[in-house]
């Protein structure tokens, strides 16, 4: 699937709404965040992040020059996500090697905003063209990432291993 993508001229843009934020994009696989209302929803090696403002991944980002591409996720139903998004991360702890990877509380959202094929979706790649055949993605914005257009990488079960015994991802 290739993205469409507007250079991201200002952070205010993403306090508003939600998005998907695919980090690293340009090395495979991306970390992915939920911006949600101006605060991040995401697994990580170390835990979990549940309603932290957006400001310190506007910092990271900033300060450590990495590629990164938000898309607009049209929500359904917005008025639900955040309790949507307490219940589902109540569920978990972190990411772990061989089990749960950073795409689970995106696709449960989806899910229960109605996306139901999402369950079927292991990979971004995956879950991407299924929110947009179902009318939910907008308006694509990158950071740091050369071009108006990128093709999301491919990547295996594998490669999501290594990052995250890697710790590659930030």
């Amino acid at each position: 699937m290739k993205l469409s993508v507007s250079p991201l001229g200002n952070w205010e843009l993403l306090k508003e709404g939600s998005w998907i934020v695919l980090l690293n994009i340009l090395r495979p696989p991306p970390h992915l965040i939920l911006l949600h209302g101006n605060a991040c929803w995401a697994l990580h090696t170390g835990g979990t992040q549940q309603g932290e403002e957006a400001e310190a991944l506007f910092r990271l980002i900033s300060r450590k020059q990495l590629p990164a591409v938000f898309v607009r996720w049209n929500l359904p139903r917005p008025e639900l996500a955040e309790a949507q998004l307490k219940d589902i991360f109540a569920r978990y702890t972190r990411v772990e090697p061989g089990g749960l990877t950073c795409l689970a509380p995106l696709r449960q959202l989806a899910v229960e905003q109605g996306v139901t094929q999402a369950a079927q979706a292991g990979f971004i790649f995956e879950l991407l063209p299924l929110l947009e055949s179902s009318g939910q993605l907008g308006q694509c914005y990158s950071i740091n990432v050369p071009g108006r257009e990128i093709e999301l990488p491919v990547y295996s079960v594998s490669d999501i291993e290594k990052a995250m015994i890697g710790h590659v991802m930030p």
